[in-house]
């Protein structure tokens, strides 16, 4: 008898042990708060620390918190925030949580005594029907409005695109500014070198005839108005904002949007000795002018992320010398070399999300929030026995985009969990389809090269005496000698040691319980 599943998440075991943002389709359901705007003294049990007057629940320093339940369903992603209006700072404990029904366990949380105000945002999966939105705080004052619990409904045509930060083990399915599902999102884990990702007013942000102020009104790639806009004084200078990096070859992104003011947005990667090789973006149009001279400069690539906003990349080699990150405001596509001008004293440009991280190409943002963050990997497979795999002979064909052709990563492998047994299809530099058993290489055909980021289609056939590789349609890679291991998981983006080095988007996978003919992974793949 077939087995049947709904949906892809009911076969594949996914797991990623940090939360990893994604641009999808985002709504929200129904509001699972009472009175979360305090418009009375009701619906919450409170400490005696804690009065709700004027539309607003007041702490003392004194220990003591708020809470309320609310009714979930497990397994589902919910979205919760809160306003804080009054800055709590330092004290012993300061902390907004989601927590279980018998108030012990901490499902989901965030520290709200930092000093700051605004909004902060966590999601979680429920693993109760009930569940308490709470608020505690020792040592430290202050004042919390709009506590909101919302269910997170993903993929719904016409719904706002936004970048979602998924709770850990939550898979990520992308889709580009132009509502394009690209498909399950499989990276390796990376580092944001940068602590205040967004928060562009902190210290570590140092500021050059140049200034930076949050703005009301405009939306963030993430939903919020978390904007901050970065203006121009009027002197004939470097109008700029940088902050110190660990030297070494990286990546330097940062989202941008547009004010009206035709003002062009410069990436340094690596300070300011070798200025006449960094990258100019026209975030009006989204358009890169790379420099002249290309000692340092690797690569540079601006993404539309809808709504006018663009995620602006420079990959640079520090040569060991340098460790800055900068971005500085320009009037001309042609200030390679130049970049000082006389300013108005108000143009610029939107900025959020910036990041740095080690590596040849950048990957999903990882939002930082006075230290530096990581995103683990996201690690995807199915069980062989979860649907009828031949141990004899098959064939896989993969869609997907990989994001790089210089890493070791891989579309698909299959195998016992060790690289002694393995049957697997490269990402780079070719298409490399590779058969080991007991740790003796059977076959490694080479069927071609790709373009880093455009879609693809892969065949491999894999039967004793018999392997064959594909790409596109293409010519077919064979090799009529050798023997296939066995196994019992495929990994999807990954190795078959489990590790992930790379970043892809996975639109579909198909497995073949048998070895398909050259003509047939052809028409697959074309």
């Amino acid at each position: 008898m077939a087995r049947v599943y709904d949906n892809y998440s009911s076969l594949i075991d996914f797991t990623r042990a940090s939360s990893g943002t994604a641009l999808r389709p985002v709504s929200y359901g129904d509001e699972l708060v009472t009175n979360g705007t305090f418009d009375s003294d009701s619906d919450w049990t409170k400490d005696a620390n804690w009065t709700i007057a004027s539309g607003v629940a007041t702490s003392t320093t004194s220990a003591g918190g708020i809470y309320q339940a609310i009714t979930c369903e497990v397994g589902k992603i919910y979205f919760a925030s809160i306003d804080i209006t009054s800055a709590f700072s330092g004290g012993v404990v300061g902390v907004f949580q989601i927590r279980n029904s018998t108030n012990i366990t901490s499902i989901a949380s965030f520290a709200i005594n930092d000093g700051t105000t605004g909004t902060k945002t966590v999601a979680f999966v429920a693993t109760e029907t009930t569940h308490l939105a709470r608020v505690y705080v020792s040592g430290t004052a202050g004042a919390i409005d709009n506590i909101s619990v919302k269910e997170v409904i993903f993929d719904q045509a016409g719904d706002p695109l936004t970048l979602f930060n998924h709770p850990t083990n939550i898979p990520r399915i992308e889709y580009d500014a132009e509502g394009n599902r690209l498909g399950l999102l499989v990276e390796e884990s990376r580092t944001n070198l940068i602590t205040h990702s967004n928060d562009f007013t902190d210290a570590s942000w140092v500021k050059s005839n140049a200034t930076v102020t949050k703005k009301t009104g405009i939306t963030a790639p993430d939903g919020s108005e978390d904007v901050y806009h970065l203006q121009e004084n009027s002197t004939n200078s470097v109008h700029q904002l940088k902050s110190s990096v660990s030297a070494g070859t990286q990546v330097f992104s940062v989202y941008a949007k547009g004010d009206g003011s035709g003002r062009y947005l410069k990436l340094f990667g690596y300070g300011l000795a070798v200025q006449d090789e960094s990258p100019i973006f026209d975030i009006d149009n989204g358009i890169i002018y790379e420099p002249p001279t290309q000692t340092y400069f690797l690569s540079a690539s601006i993404q539309n992320v809808g709504n006018g906003w663009y995620r602006c990349s420079l990959q640079a080699d520090t040569d060991g010398g340098f460790g800055e990150a900068a971005l500085a405001i320009v009037d001309s596509v042609d200030s390679h070399g130049a970049e000082a001008h006389t300013g108005d004293g108000a143009s610029g440009f939107y900025i959020y999300g910036a990041q740095v991280e080690a590596g040849s190409f950048h990957t999903s943002y990882i939002p930082t929030s006075g230290a530096t963050a990581t995103r683990s990997a996201d690690v995807a497979s199915i069980a062989t026995s979860a649907f009828g795999y031949n141990q004899s002979a098959g064939t896989v064909v993969v869609e997907g985009i990989p994001a790089a052709f210089d890493v070791d990563g891989r579309w698909f492998a299959i195998s016992d969990g060790t690289v002694q047994n393995r049957i697997e299809f490269t990402t780079g530099p070719n298409y490399h389809p590779l058969v080991v058993d007991n740790g003796a290489t059977q076959a490694n055909l080479d069927a071609g090269g790709f373009t880093a980021g455009v879609f693809a289609k892969v065949g491999a056939v894999f039967a004793t005496n018999n392997f064959a590789g594909v790409i596109n349609g293409g010519t077919v890679a064979t090799d009529s000698s050798g023997t296939v291991p066995t196994v019992d998981t495929l990994y999807i983006g990954g190795k078959a040691n489990i590790s992930v080095e790379q970043a892809m988007h996975i639109k579909s996978i198909k497995y073949y319980p048998r070895a398909l003919t050259a003509a047939q992974i052809q028409e697959l793949t074309s």
